[in-house]
């Protein structure tokens, strides 16, 4: 019953609300787009190809020496998630081009968020190497909760969570979707 929408609103700009057959689907936007971010992340990381959308003009990032020699460790693995990066010094990054689900203009904060998420990732969870990527680009490139989307954004995102393979579950386990049918709503007003 997922291709019956009906009515999709956004609650307090966190929630994607969907009225279906039998209820109400309520959607983490967040934990969602993660899901849908991630799954793409890792068929990239594992199809051997660059999904790189060039720059205009490239755009350079000033990175700690420990950040540039991580970035350069990963070089290949970011290259297949869709980076494609020019290395000026130990210090300085230039971005030639990016995956296609960074937003212009957020460019290189997304890029040293991935960074930071990683290392983070690497000390509290002991993640493969391409697992912590995909988890660290998910999180950091998903729409942000309280972020105002527009009627057809909320469509493609539950289009594409429900195409993904784990719908369920945002990448470290925590619940996408929460339903409410109209059953549990009429009992909750005694109109049984």
């Amino acid at each position: 019953d997922e291709d019956e929408k009906f009515n999709v609103w956004q609650y307090q700009n966190k929630y994607i609300m969907c009225e279906t057959a039998t209820g109400l689907m309520i959607i983490d936007q967040h934990a969602a787009h993660e899901r849908v971010l991630y799954e793409k992340a890792l068929l990239r990381l594992n199809s051997q190809s660059s999904f790189s959308q060039q720059l205009l003009l490239p755009i350079k990032v000033e990175l700690t020496k420990v950040d540039c020699q991580l970035a350069k460790s990963l070089q290949e693995e970011i290259h297949n998630l869709g980076f494609a990066l020019n290395f000026i010094n130990n210090e300085i990054v230039e971005i030639t081009g990016i995956p296609s689900d960074v937003k212009p203009g957020y460019e290189n904060i997304i890029f040293q968020e991935l960074i930071d998420q990683f290392k983070e990732f690497e000390v509290s969870l002991n993640l493969e190497k391409r697992d912590n990527l995909a988890k660290s680009f998910s999180c950091r490139s998903a729409i942000k909760s309280g972020e105002r989307l527009h009627l057809q954004e909320m469509i493609n995102l539950i289009d594409s969570l429900f195409a993904a393979q784990m719908p369920y579950v945002c990448p470290h386990g925590r619940p996408t979707v929460m339903r409410l049918t109209t059953e549990e709503l009429d009992k909750r007003f005694s109109r049984t």
